[in-house]
């Protein structure tokens, strides 16, 4: 069956796995499209079977073909399945709920999913403004009579990084743009 059955699923109440379940295999969707004529979503392996035998909607008999279907796009459709080998289940997992999962995952878990491998840099690995100046030369004492003092402070929670941003291990980034989104003039 292209579908996964219903009773391998745990934490999907019956009103969730009747929203996941295929029209036509009645099983929880493999692989969902939507049709465009209503909007119907069903396994692609189902559907497209369908309409090879005949080329109307199984829900609304309108006219439909495999041209007309498409990648599910609803944020409430399954977007991708856990398994749980030791119970044989699979965990269903929303996009809402996603962040929680994503959020109770070991470190090594999350780096498993990185798609820069083993590449990915931790904020261990940026200097602070403070070593990075003083790595680089930069004088503080010329910054002693301006408007702007040097904050040593300040400046240990400050990091310059000069790389692939998408490497770095860590919850947010600021950078800097305008209203262009080209760099620098992003001031307040």
């Amino acid at each position: 069956m292209p579908g996964y059955d219903p009773n391998r699923f745990v934490g999907l109440n019956e009103s969730e796995k009747q929203e996941y379940t295929c029209g036509i295999c009645l099983d929880i969707f493999g692989d969902p499209v939507d049709t465009k004529c209503c909007g119907q979503t069903f396994c692609r392996p189902c559907i497209e079977g369908a309409l090879r035998v005949n080329s109307v909607c199984p829900l609304d008999r309108r006219p439909l073909n495999i041209g007309d279907l498409q990648n599910t796009s609803s944020a409430t459709r399954l977007t991708c399945l856990e398994p749980n080998i030791e119970q044989d289940t699979l965990l269903p997992i929303t996009v809402v709920s996603a962040k929680s999962h994503y959020r109770l995952m070991s470190l090594e878990n999350k780096r498993s999913l990185y798609k820069c491998g083993n590449g990915y840099k931790t904020l261990a690995d940026i200097p602070s403004w403070n070593l990075y100046s003083q790595h680089n030369g930069i004088i503080h004492n010329r910054f002693v009579t301006s408007a702007f003092p040097y904050n040593y402070i300040i400046n240990d929670k400050v990091s310059v990084f000069v790389g692939d941003i998408t490497a770095l291990e860590v919850d947010a980034i600021v950078n800097s743009a305008n209203e262009y989104l080209r760099g620098g003039g992003g001031g307040l």
